[in-house]
């Protein structure tokens, strides 16, 4: 526990530096004590526990959903909705997204590149889902889609272009 008032406001110094945070892990238990927070007057209720790393240490790996969409649309129907709020490039291979508006999409044994056309402060899952996922491919039930398969991969070109052409 730290008492210390030196050391507590050399933290609070420290946080007032911070303008934003980006919840790699634990987002739905921060979201469930936001609530808590929210609908309680205990003052212990206004806090909750966190880990904090700098960016330049975190390694993410890559994140991928696998869609089935056999027989709901064609490929050519996709990408021409893509590139209504996409620039839509076909490639060679896999590219590793450059950001969070940048996203790498297989179907019919080719890779494409994704990436949406105008600024934004939505997450990458925000946009997909806000952008693609709901609008063109008619997916509002993600969480439980039979449909939908998640994974993660070291090697995600590898990993998904198996299980795709499976």
């Amino acid at each position: 526990k730290i008492q210390n008032e030196n050391d507590i406001s050399e933290f609070e110094n420290a946080f007032h530096q911070i303008s934003s945070l980006y919840v790699a892990d634990g987002h739905h238990r921060l979201a469930s004590s936001v609530l808590i927070s929210q609908s309680s007057s205990v003052y212990a209720s206004q806090f909750c526990m966190s880990y904090l790393v700098p960016s330049s240490v975190i390694r993410p790996k890559s994140f991928y959903r696998i869609i089935d969409l056999s027989h709901l649309l064609t490929t050519a129907s996709i990408l021409q909705n893509l590139s209504l709020s996409f620039f839509v490039s076909q490639k060679t291979s896999y590219e590793e997204p450059k950001d969070k508006s940048f996203f790498s999409l297989y179907m019919d044994s080719k890779w494409y590149t994704i990436q949406y056309k105008y600024d934004t402060s939505l997450s990458s899952i925000e946009l997909l889902i806000e952008h693609f996922v709901r609008p063109i491919l008619k997916l509002d039930n993600l969480q439980n889609n039979p449909r939908i398969t998640y994974g993660y991969s070291e090697t995600p070109n590898i990993s998904i272009e198996q299980k795709i052409n499976r």
